[in-house]
């Protein structure tokens, strides 16, 4: 019995931390609102210096739920040419007994393809790295001082870089890019909590498609139209597509539809996959207001389907804080990617 307990308790935190990391490759809607955070090729497409603090929070109410936290910084070195996009991504994830930090340094070369600029291709790279933390306190063991549960905290680092290739003109764009280049598992337990120790804790690479055009509805409205496509060949493919209603660039309000399909794999067990699509669908509201020339503030809501705990507390709710800075700048009106 005190074999079966064991292997129970060890399942459960295999399963814990596989899920949580599973989880935080996940696309959150505040992307729209800053897509530096999957295409490093997006840095510098403000052309002045902005930054944009976001928080968000899953399950609100109950102890050791999921959060996130991320403090995202870019510009452009040159601000006549506006060539060369340079930017800081800060991110902290946090899920019961799991940390996720990561900090990376983007570059982009914004290629002008238009005598006014406003026609662009970026390529654009990003170098960083990653802690997995493990807070043993928060574990619990039917038996006392059991070896195979940690008691301490512990933490792994592993570098990571990440490319991109972004095209944007005044009417749509398209995107390309690749995440956690060097962040691919050593075995196939991959992400698996390995007994006590996070030895093998690590993502493997994401790649991301993503496109968008806008249409006038009127003088003052302006419809923006998005998807974004996650794909690692391992598991399901994430869909995720979004419109937004733009009111003088001073509102913009959204709704959006997340799903994941069997598009370049194949699932080892149909019934299992098929519960998996179905919970992981969601839908998803967005709303930025412009406080004025500089600040920004906006709210996201993701709300799953098909979940029974879908009810009052499986939204994910996030807030971001939008700033411009630096002389001389000018507005954030026109800017819709």
């Amino acid at each position: 019995m005190k074999m079966i307990q064991r292997n129970i308790v060890i399942l459960f935190c295999a399963l814990w931390m596989t899920a949580d990391v599973y989880g935080q490759q996940e696309p959150s809607t505040q992307y729209i609102l800053n897509s530096m955070s999957v295409n490093p090729a997006y840095t510098g497409y403000k052309e002045q210096w902005y930054g944009q603090l976001g928080v968000s929070s899953q399950w609100s109410g109950w102890e050791g739920t999921p959060f996130a936290s991320s403090l995202a910084v870019d510009g452009v070195l040159d601000p006549v040419e506006k060539k060369h996009g340079v930017g800081l991504q800060v991110t902290n994830d946090r899920f019961g007994a799991e940390s996720v930090l990561s900090a990376y340094a983007n570059y982009a070369l914004r290629l002008k393809l238009s005598a006014d600029g406003d026609e662009r291709l970026s390529l654009g790279l990003a170098a960083g790295i990653t802690q997995y933390g493990l807070n043993g306190d928060k574990f619990s063991s039917v038996e006392q001082d059991d070896a195979l549960v940690p008691t301490d905290k512990q933490t792994t680092m592993q570098p990571d870089l990440r490319l991109g290739v972004y095209y944007h003109n005044p009417h749509w764009f398209v995107g390309l890019s690749v995440q956690d280049l060097f962040n691919r598992a050593k075995s196939e337990e991959g992400r698996e909590f390995v007994q006590n120790s996070l030895g093998n804790t690590s993502r493997n690479p994401q790649s991301y498609l993503m496109g968008g055009a806008l249409v006038r509805l009127a003088s003052d409205v302006v419809m923006r139209s998005s998807a974004l496509i996650q794909e690692d060949f391992e598991r399901p493919t994430t869909l995720d597509v979004n419109t937004v209603l733009i009111f003088g660039d001073k509102l913009w309000t959204g709704i959006g539809y997340r799903t994941k399909a069997y598009w370049f794999t194949q699932p080892d067990n149909v019934a299992t996959s098929n519960t998996v699509i179905k919970r992981s669908r969601s839908l998803n509201a967005i709303l930025l207001f412009a406080v004025n020339q500089k600040f920004r503030i906006g709210y996201s809501y993701d709300h799953q389907l098909g979940n029974r705990t879908s009810g009052a507390k499986s939204g994910v709710h996030g807030v971001t804080l939008g700033v411009s800075f630096g002389k001389g700048q000018h507005p954030l009106a026109g800017q819709y990617f």
